[in-house]
């Protein structure tokens, strides 16, 4: 009630008047479809049900029912803005949009229509992530000055809670291109950790295991290394180690314009 007070009249629940409070109350039944923001006339015919019931129930006399059923009232409507910039942005845009998406809610029911919505996000995770992509010198330089684009997710892995997300680099965008969440292209060596080292870390390979870096014929199927060398034999170590300098110069290749 204090926060859709603060909304729709810009004052505090003490303040509000009987015609107000009767509307507020009335929005209990429908927030989206009764919202005097969008549906204003709709608002006032549930706040004229709530005042008649209070008037047959005894809470309000004849008079009283009256001058709040003539009194008309202002919405308090703020400007349009990014009420979330520069705390958590790409998080509160995911979150905009599973709540549209999954719910029909409408922008505007989600940022100000006193939803309580529970995540699993950690700030000092998200907080460590953002400052990670704030560093330049941590990404690939880019000739023509466009910064390289990147997304990145980090989830847990017992609940699949997605506990911190970033959408790009530079300057962000209400609700923009997302692409952590909205980025279409295929996986790639993104799943060899997933699909080949987990699995060998499983079965009882180390950091230092001895692996053979060399040509495969694989009936027919001969793989190449990015670089189109072999090293011979490396540690499983060494081998991430070049499997992400690979996966670094095929993201800077991609993501130029």
């Amino acid at each position: 009630m204090a926060s859709a007070a603060k909304t729709y009249f810009g004052k505090d629940v003490s303040e509000l008047t009987l015609s107000e409070s009767a509307m507020l109350a009335g929005l209990i039944k429908a927030p989206s479809a009764l919202s005097p923001v969008r549906h204003y006339d709709k608002a006032v015919a549930r706040r004229n049900v709530v005042l008649s019931l209070m008037k047959e129930q005894g809470y309000i006399d004849d008079q009283e029912w009256i001058a709040a059923k003539n009194e008309h009232i202002a919405i308090q409507q703020e400007p349009k803005r990014d009420p979330y910039a520069g705390k958590y942005p790409y998080y509160v845009d995911k979150l905009i949009h599973e709540a549209i998406a999954q719910y029909g809610l409408t922008q505007s029911d989600v940022l100000s229509g006193g939803l309580r919505i529970y995540t699993e996000l950690d700030p000092n995770m998200q907080q460590a992530l953002e400052a990670v992509y704030a560093n330049d010198s941590l990404f690939p330089s880019s000739p023509d000055g466009v910064p390289v684009q990147s997304g990145a997710v980090l989830l847990d892995p017992k609940t699949g809670g997605v506990k911190a997300l970033v959408g790009g680099r530079g300057r962000h965008v209400f609700r923009g291109f997302n692409r952590a969440t909205e980025l279409r292209r295929q996986p790639g060596s993104t799943l060899k950790p997933l699909a080949v080292y987990t699995p060998a870390l499983e079965q009882g390979y180390g950091p230092f295991s001895l692996l053979k870096d060399e040509p495969l014929n694989l009936g027919g199927y001969r793989p190449q290394n990015y670089d189109h060398t072999h090293r011979g034999t490396v540690t499983m170590y060494e081998a991430i180690i070049h499997f992400a300098q690979c996966a670094g110069r095929l993201a800077v290749k991609r993501n130029r314009p």
